[in-house]
């Protein structure tokens, strides 16, 4: 039981961390000024951090690919955001997401 305490404690702490971070705050405000995602979902009423997310290195730049939930006026829909480490500010390299008709779309 303690065990199970510790692993939702430590989930709940890096959700909590990653939610507050930087390249979180980045996605978000990607997906809130999307025009191609705001026309598909509505206002953006909101964005929740989801799986999967990943974190890799490429030529030494770090990269990470991260889902948001986001609760729209008209739709619901998931966001995929890669961003990138350069320079010591987070920008975003890559973006999809699905509509509520199962198309997908790319920024």
């Amino acid at each position: 039981m303690l065990l199970f305490i510790a692993i939702a404690a430590a989930l709940y702490i890096g959700y909590h961390y990653l939610t507050e971070s930087e390249v979180y705050r980045t996605a978000e405000a990607f997906v809130r000024q999307n025009p191609e995602i705001r026309s598909a979902v509505g206002e953006v009423r909101e964005c929740r951090l989801w799986f999967p997310f990943k974190i890799d290195f490429d030529n030494d730049a770090l990269l990470v690919e991260l889902t948001l939930l986001v609760e729209g006026a008209k739709a619901d829909t998931k966001a995929h955001v890669t961003l990138k480490r350069e320079e010591g500010k987070w920008q975003t390299v890559a973006a999809s997401y699905v509509d509520g008709k199962g198309l997908s779309g790319r920024s």
